[in-house]
């Protein structure tokens, strides 16, 4: 360009108030031809690197940052030269050679510089005399304002991906959600790529780097790209609290130091880094357990308003249970319901329990409406409780059934078109309430109700000596009931042969429970005793307060021992309903048999449907047991 007999290089024509400014005085040419940049824009802008002819992307590097791009922007320079009019072929010279002089620091010899130029100006026309001397003062000024490096920022979208790539590692879980783990110091992390705190770690990384952060979009748009990636990268189980592998378990104590792991020889404390799992989510710390014994059990039970023996076996059952990872082997977990008048301890207990195992902040919660909000409460943490439970919808049965035996619940993701989301729902849960009446047969047999005992005014302790006991207390009985979980890995499958037939409905809860009581000083079989206690007492509460149940003894009581009627199901009908029974059909009759016969065997009476071959249709055999 040409502007008032003086040449300047600019970014673009540009005119003045009065209208006077620069015009064209050649035709365009190729970016690539276009004369160097001048310095002092040099050091203002920064250049958006081109892709390259396969695809990819530049390095994060200025042509001047390494010698051949020094060079190639020499040459560049010299065949720009040759093509220079006359009239401005000094002016250019001389330019070029300044900026020839201040790639000295990038590997560009003045001398040879100097050559190249000064030829390229003799082929434009200029004496060789005028060419050399131009040159050689041109280089020797540019040498004492060598240019700065410049960075130059790659695409936005390029720059987080590889920043992730970089800084942490991509991976899955079993379901498939796509998952970061990086170091925050000696703390290692792991987090949802769609999570703040993830996109809270790539700016900070970034700002940290480059000295900028990425935009909202950006980090949007990175995203389907890294959780392709992550989808790709290794598999991990994942858990808050506890999880298995390889017939091992583990317990994440939430220190950032010590994960224990343990087998059927014993538990040992192993680095967080050496873990199979990645223990996810943020949790309260576990002491580091120390080896403790059936006296340390027997003093923690003292902590808790418990009413016998047996009831003391289940607490111990439940903990025992408590400690096998869900997901593994067929994994079960009893519904724990504390119940009892108010001043007997209920919430105070459930704390403790939980805190044996699973501490939390919030340790109380209350029940939620919704199976999709259980599921995510109990996502949140290995064990939960829900205090001062009251009424229990038939939905949130359900969702405590698939709690107790496993079971996932797919929901859509909040603020997405239909995105599915799988949460886990199988966990230990405690349950406090003054009373829960009206329980489902199939959480029934899930169920270890612990009616507790009114603690009286001298057995009354301040909260903070209460806790402050379990503290000191907390290592020893922890570290008696890893053995007990050792103890149940070695023995489970011999203890599942030598009771089996006399096996609950959650019967690899009773057999991981009772392989590892010894150790915490109960007898074998003492926790299935007490089990089938006080089942047989919600069933003979069932029958109660069933009237198709009582009128099932009413029909019975005068028949004796082991006598036995059969009844057609309009028959059975009519004479259930002259007890008070209110059947309207005998496709009612069925139902309440399927409902109540577990519990009727319990009080006694045995009801069996068959299918008449006469008739082709059902008869029930009634029989009253000895």
């Amino acid at each position: 360009l040409r502007g008032m007999g003086r040449a300047y290089v600019v970014a673009w024509p540009t005119r003045l108030k009065d209208g006077r400014g620069y015009e064209w005085e050649v035709p365009l040419v190729r970016p690539e031809a276009l004369p160097p940049v001048p310095q002092g824009l040099l050091e203002r802008i920064r250049k958006e690197l081109s892709r390259k002819s396969t695809g990819g992307w530049e390095s994060e590097e200025e042509v001047l940052r390494d010698p051949q791009g020094a060079r190639s922007l020499l040459e560049g320079m010299a065949e720009r030269l040759r093509e220079t009019p006359e009239g401005s072929r000094h002016d250019t010279l001389y330019r070029y050679a300044h900026t020839a002089g201040g790639l000295g620091v990038h590997g560009v010899e003045p001398k040879e510089a100097v050559e190249i130029l000064a030829e390229a100006a003799m082929e434009a026309g200029l004496e060789p005399k005028e060419a050399y001397r131009t040159a050689r003062d041109g280089v020797e000024a540019g040498r004492k304002k060598p240019l700065k490096r410049v960075r130059v920022k790659k695409d936005p979208l390029k720059r987080v991906v590889d920043l992730a790539k970089e800084r942490a590692e991509l991976w899955r879980d079993p379901n498939g959600e796509t998952w970061a783990t990086w170091r925050r110091g000696k703390e290692v992390v792991h987090a949802r790529l769609e999570s703040s705190s993830f996109q809270q770690f790539l700016y900070n990384a970034l700002f940290e780097k480059e000295g900028d952060a990425p935009s909202q979009n950006t980090f949007r748009n990175a995203l389907p790209i890294l959780k392709e990636m992550a989808s790709e990268g290794r598999c991990y189980p994942v858990a808050p609290r506890l999880g298995w592998a390889d017939g091992r378990v583990y317990l994440n104590l939430g220190d950032g130091k010590n994960v224990v792991e343990v087998d059927h020889q014993g538990w040992r404390l192993i680095p967080p880094d050496r873990a199979p799992i990645r223990f996810v989510g943020s949790v309260v710390p576990l002491p580091v357990p120390e080896e403790g014994g059936p006296e340390d059990v027997r003093d923690f039970l003292d902590f808790l308003p418990l009413r016998d023996g047996g009831d003391r076996a289940l607490i111990l059952g439940f903990l025992l249970g408590a400690f096998n990872p869900p997901g593994w082997d067929g994994t079960e977990y009893p519904l724990l319901l504390l119940s009892g008048e108010p001043g007997a301890g209920k919430s105070t207990a459930a704390s403790i329990l939980k805190a044996v195992v699973d501490p939390e902040a919030a340790a109380l919660k209350s029940l939620p409406t919704t199976e999709r909000d259980l599921a995510v409460i109990l996502n949140r943490s290995h064990l939960t409780v829900f205090d001062n439970v009251g009424k229990v919808s038939s939905g949130l049965y359900d969702a405590f059934c698939r709690a107790s035996t496993g079971g996932v619940l797919e929901v859509r993701k909040l603020y997405t078109d239909g995105e599915v989301v799988t949460l886990e729902v199988q966990r230990p849960v405690i349950l406090t309430a003054l009373s829960l009446g009206g329980i489902p047969n199939d959480l029934a047999d899930r169920l270890i109700p612990l009616e507790l005992r009114r603690l009286e005014a001298k057995e009354r302790v301040l909260d903070d000596e209460l806790w402050d006991a379990f503290r000191a207390l907390h290592p020893r009985l922890l570290g008696a009931l890893l053995n007990g979980v050792s103890l149940a890995l070695r023995e489970r499958k011999k203890v599942a042969r030598e009771f089996y037939g006399n096996l609950p409905r959650l019967q690899r809860w009773a057999t991981w429970a009772e392989a590892g009581a010894p150790v915490l000083g109960l007898k074998r079989g003492e926790i299935l005793e007490a089990f089938k206690r006080v089942q047989n007492r919600l069933s003979r509460e069932a029958v109660e307060s069933d009237p198709v149940a009582q009128a099932f003894l009413r029909l019975t009581e005068r028949w004796a021992p082991g006598e036995e009627h059969t009844f057609s199901g309009k028959e059975l009908m009519e004479q259930l309903n002259r007890y008070g029974a209110r059947l309207f059909s005998p496709r009612g009759v069925a139902s309440a048999v399927n409902r109540m016969g577990k519990d009727l065997r319990v009080a006694g009476v045995t009801v069996e449907a068959k299918r008449s071959a006469v008739t082709n249709t059902n008869v029930y055999v009634v029989r009253k047991e000895a």
